[in-house]
This record gives structure tokens, C-alpha cells and sequence, in this order.
């Protein structure tokens, strides 16, 4: 038989941004001044850690002007990988 897929419901809430593809030697602390840098904002970082020792991830938890900053591409290095974050 077939497996059927289905997405799940979008009633989850924005939290912030997911960040990640940065160098594995950043911490929460180099985030959070680049994004004081970029932005003008102050924000609390955590970094995610998981198997990878390729990159590093964070989570920014952010209010809508900050993350709709901080959506730009143009800011981030290349090859960074940002996206909401919902939780």
C-alpha cells in the first residue's frame, strides 16, 4: 500500500530565527554582537548543539521588527543558512 503524507497544522507561534551553516568555532556570544553590529539589537543567542561538528546552529529568540531585520540575506555571510523559527 501507499503511504499517505500530510504536513502538520501551522497554529505553532514564531519564536524567533533559526540560524546555522556558520563556522563551528562561533559562539552564542559572537551572534549576539554581529547581530548588535548589523541591527542595532540587543538579543540573547543559544546555540544548538548536535552531531555536527561541520557548522554551527543558533537559535535567536527575537519579536517581529527584529526578525523581519534580520531576514535579510544581504546581512548574513554567504552560504548561511537562516529561517524561522517555530515553536
Amino acid at each position: 500500500t501507499a503511504w499517505e503524507l500530510a504536513s502538520s497544522p501551522r497554529n505553532r507561534t514564531c519564536t524567533g530565527l533559526f540560524v546555522s551553516r556558520l563556522e563551528p568555532h562561533y559562539t552564542a556570544k559572537h551572534i549576539e554582537a554581529f547581530i548588535w553590529q548589523q541591527a542595532g539589537e540587543k538579543v540573547r543567542v543559544e546555540k544548538i548543539t548536535g552531531r555536527a561538528s561541520l557548522h554551527s546552529s543558533f537559535y535567536v529568540p527575537c519579536d517581529r521588527p527584529v526578525r523581519d531585520a534580520l531576514k535579510n540575506s544581504n546581512i548574513w555571510p554567504t552560504g548561511c543558512f537562516v529561517k524561522l523559527y517555530f515553536s
